[in-house]
Protein backbone atom coordinates (compact mmCIF):
# COMPACT_ATOMS: atom_id res chain seq x y z
CA UNK A 1 0.00 0.00 0.00
CA UNK A 2 1.61 3.53 -1.18
CA UNK A 3 0.33 6.11 1.40
CA UNK A 4 1.00 10.23 0.70
CA UNK A 5 2.13 12.57 2.99
CA UNK A 6 -0.28 15.65 1.98
CA UNK A 7 1.57 17.40 4.43
CA UNK A 8 4.66 17.19 2.63
CA UNK A 9 2.74 18.31 -0.83
CA UNK A 10 2.70 21.88 -1.86
CA UNK A 11 -1.14 23.02 -0.97
CA UNK A 12 -2.28 23.12 -4.60
CA UNK A 13 -0.95 19.57 -5.43
CA UNK A 14 -2.16 18.62 -1.98
CA UNK A 15 -5.71 19.51 -3.32
CA UNK A 16 -5.44 17.66 -6.27
CA UNK A 17 -4.05 14.65 -4.69
CA UNK A 18 -6.33 14.59 -1.53
CA UNK A 19 -9.68 15.81 -3.65
CA UNK A 20 -9.74 13.82 -6.71
CA UNK A 21 -11.23 15.15 -9.62
CA UNK A 22 -13.94 11.41 -8.93
CA UNK A 23 -14.24 12.90 -5.66
CA UNK A 24 -15.13 16.41 -6.81
CA UNK A 25 -17.48 15.11 -9.33
CA UNK A 26 -19.37 13.01 -6.30
CA UNK A 27 -19.88 15.47 -4.09
CA UNK A 28 -21.23 18.45 -6.77
CA UNK A 29 -23.54 15.20 -7.87
CA UNK A 30 -24.49 15.06 -4.40
CA UNK A 31 -24.82 18.97 -3.41
CA UNK A 32 -26.69 19.33 -6.94
CA UNK A 33 -29.02 16.79 -6.52
CA UNK A 34 -30.15 17.91 -3.23
CA UNK A 35 -30.85 21.36 -4.45
CA UNK A 36 -32.74 19.31 -7.39
CA UNK A 37 -31.16 21.17 -9.92
CA UNK A 38 -31.71 18.03 -12.55
CA UNK A 39 -35.24 18.51 -11.77
CA UNK A 40 -35.43 21.99 -12.48
CA UNK A 41 -35.08 25.26 -10.81
CA UNK A 42 -38.61 26.94 -11.29
CA UNK A 43 -37.77 30.50 -9.83
CA UNK A 44 -35.49 30.71 -12.66
CA UNK A 45 -37.04 29.09 -15.14
CA UNK A 46 -40.12 31.41 -15.03
CA UNK A 47 -38.36 34.52 -14.84
CA UNK A 48 -34.78 34.50 -16.54
CA UNK A 49 -34.67 34.68 -20.33
CA UNK A 50 -32.84 31.30 -21.73
CA UNK A 51 -29.71 32.00 -23.64
CA UNK A 52 -28.26 35.48 -21.89
CA UNK A 53 -24.86 34.60 -20.35
CA UNK A 54 -23.60 36.51 -17.13
CA UNK A 55 -20.46 37.14 -15.17
CA UNK A 56 -20.75 37.89 -11.41
CA UNK A 57 -18.28 38.72 -9.04
CA UNK A 58 -17.71 36.31 -5.72
CA UNK A 59 -17.20 39.26 -3.06
CA UNK A 60 -16.09 38.04 0.46
CA UNK A 61 -18.37 39.46 3.08
CA UNK A 62 -15.98 38.72 6.30
CA UNK A 63 -12.68 38.58 6.46
CA UNK A 64 -10.59 35.15 6.64
CA UNK A 65 -8.67 32.29 4.95
CA UNK A 66 -9.87 31.51 1.55
CA UNK A 67 -10.23 27.73 0.63
CA UNK A 68 -12.28 25.87 -2.30
CA UNK A 69 -11.87 28.45 -4.86
CA UNK A 70 -8.89 26.05 -6.94
CA UNK A 71 -11.27 22.92 -6.12
CA UNK A 72 -14.63 24.42 -7.64
CA UNK A 73 -12.68 25.78 -10.21
CA UNK A 74 -11.69 22.47 -11.06
CA UNK A 75 -15.19 21.15 -10.46
CA UNK A 76 -17.25 23.39 -13.00
CA UNK A 77 -15.20 21.43 -15.80
CA UNK A 78 -16.00 17.66 -14.59
CA UNK A 79 -19.64 16.23 -14.72
CA UNK A 80 -21.93 17.18 -13.35
CA UNK A 81 -21.28 20.59 -14.26
CA UNK A 82 -19.68 19.90 -17.62
CA UNK A 83 -18.72 23.74 -18.25
CA UNK A 84 -22.01 25.44 -16.67
CA UNK A 85 -19.87 27.79 -15.31
CA UNK A 86 -16.44 29.06 -15.71
CA UNK A 87 -14.59 30.02 -12.64
CA UNK A 88 -11.73 32.41 -12.61
CA UNK A 89 -9.76 32.51 -9.65
CA UNK A 90 -8.66 35.62 -8.60
CA UNK A 91 -7.00 35.23 -4.64
CA UNK A 92 -5.17 31.55 -4.15
CA UNK A 93 -6.58 29.02 -1.78
CA UNK A 94 -5.03 29.62 2.04
CA UNK A 95 -4.72 33.39 1.22
CA UNK A 96 -6.07 36.01 4.02
CA UNK A 97 -8.87 38.14 2.28
CA UNK A 98 -10.72 41.26 3.69
CA UNK A 99 -14.30 41.55 3.31
CA UNK A 100 -15.31 43.51 0.02
CA UNK A 101 -12.53 41.31 -1.53
CA UNK A 102 -13.59 40.15 -4.95
CA UNK A 103 -11.92 36.35 -5.18
CA UNK A 104 -13.08 35.30 -8.36
CA UNK A 105 -15.27 35.39 -11.30
CA UNK A 106 -18.20 32.64 -12.37
CA UNK A 107 -19.19 33.33 -15.57
CA UNK A 108 -22.19 31.24 -18.12
CA UNK A 109 -25.62 31.20 -18.65
CA UNK A 110 -27.31 33.37 -16.56
CA UNK A 111 -29.85 30.46 -15.87
CA UNK A 112 -26.72 27.89 -15.17
CA UNK A 113 -25.17 30.54 -12.69
CA UNK A 114 -28.67 31.23 -11.14
CA UNK A 115 -29.75 27.68 -10.50
CA UNK A 116 -25.98 26.38 -9.27
CA UNK A 117 -24.75 29.65 -7.51
CA UNK A 118 -25.88 28.42 -3.71
CA UNK A 119 -24.31 25.06 -4.13
CA UNK A 120 -20.92 26.70 -4.98
CA UNK A 121 -21.32 29.53 -1.94
CA UNK A 122 -22.60 26.77 0.22
CA UNK A 123 -19.48 24.75 -0.42
CA UNK A 124 -17.41 27.91 -0.45
CA UNK A 125 -18.58 29.45 2.54
CA UNK A 126 -18.20 25.89 5.13
CA UNK A 127 -14.55 25.63 3.48
CA UNK A 128 -13.46 29.12 3.83
CA UNK A 129 -14.97 28.55 7.88
CA UNK A 130 -12.78 25.75 8.38
CA UNK A 131 -9.26 27.05 6.89
CA UNK A 132 -10.04 30.50 9.14
CA UNK A 133 -10.79 28.67 12.54
CA UNK A 134 -7.93 26.18 11.48
CA UNK A 135 -5.93 29.73 10.89
CA UNK A 136 -7.23 31.24 13.95
CA UNK A 137 -5.81 28.21 16.27
CA UNK A 138 -2.55 27.91 14.14
CA UNK A 139 -1.41 31.83 15.13
CA UNK A 140 -2.77 31.55 18.77
CA UNK A 141 -0.22 27.83 18.77
CA UNK A 142 2.63 29.53 17.09
CA UNK A 143 2.67 32.69 19.37
CA UNK A 144 3.89 30.27 22.11
CA UNK A 145 5.78 27.81 19.97
CA UNK A 146 5.96 27.28 16.29
CA UNK A 147 7.25 23.94 16.95
CA UNK A 148 4.13 22.99 17.63
CA UNK A 149 1.62 21.37 15.40
CA UNK A 150 -2.13 22.00 14.79
CA UNK A 151 -3.51 18.27 13.97
CA UNK A 152 -6.88 17.94 12.80
CA UNK A 153 -8.86 14.46 13.24
CA UNK A 154 -11.27 12.47 11.38
CA UNK A 155 -14.45 13.96 13.18
CA UNK A 156 -15.65 16.08 9.68
CA UNK A 157 -19.14 16.34 8.50
CA UNK A 158 -20.13 13.14 6.99
CA UNK A 159 -19.32 13.49 3.12
CA UNK A 160 -17.12 15.95 2.80
CA UNK A 161 -13.66 14.63 4.50
CA UNK A 162 -11.52 15.43 1.76
CA UNK A 163 -12.50 19.15 0.99
CA UNK A 164 -12.40 19.75 4.77
CA UNK A 165 -9.23 18.51 5.68
CA UNK A 166 -7.97 20.24 2.33
CA UNK A 167 -9.58 23.16 4.24
CA UNK A 168 -7.10 22.31 6.96
CA UNK A 169 -4.22 22.88 4.88
CA UNK A 170 -5.51 26.05 3.56
CA UNK A 171 -5.52 27.21 7.34
CA UNK A 172 -1.90 25.92 8.05
CA UNK A 173 -3.19 23.00 9.99
CA UNK A 174 -1.34 19.87 9.65
CA UNK A 175 -3.56 16.56 8.58
CA UNK A 176 -3.02 14.08 10.77
CA UNK A 177 -4.91 11.05 9.23
CA UNK A 178 -7.34 10.48 6.71
CA UNK A 179 -8.51 7.34 7.61
CA UNK A 180 -8.47 4.49 9.97
CA UNK A 181 -6.05 2.69 7.53
CA UNK A 182 -2.89 5.77 6.97
CA UNK A 183 -2.24 5.88 10.67
CA UNK A 184 -2.18 4.42 14.23
CA UNK A 185 -4.05 5.62 16.94
CA UNK A 186 -4.38 4.16 19.93
CA UNK A 187 -7.06 6.03 22.73
CA UNK A 188 -9.00 5.32 25.48
CA UNK A 189 -11.67 2.93 24.06
CA UNK A 190 -8.76 0.45 22.70
CA UNK A 191 -6.99 -0.04 25.50
CA UNK A 192 -10.02 -0.32 27.45
CA UNK A 193 -10.65 -3.67 25.34
CA UNK A 194 -7.02 -4.59 26.30
CA UNK A 195 -7.11 -4.19 30.08
CA UNK A 196 -11.12 -4.07 31.07
CA UNK A 197 -11.68 -2.82 34.14
CA UNK A 198 -12.36 -4.61 36.90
Amino acid sequence: MTLTDFNSLSLEDCGAALVTDAELSRLMAVTLAEDGVEAGDISTLTIVPEGRSVTAELVVRESGVLSGMALLARAAALDPMNGRLHIDVLVKDGEAVDAGAVIGRVSGRWRDVLTCERTVLNLLSRLCGVATRTARFVGAVHAVSSEVKVCDSRKTTPGLRFVEKYAVRCGGGHLHRIGLDDAVMYKDNHLASIHPAQ
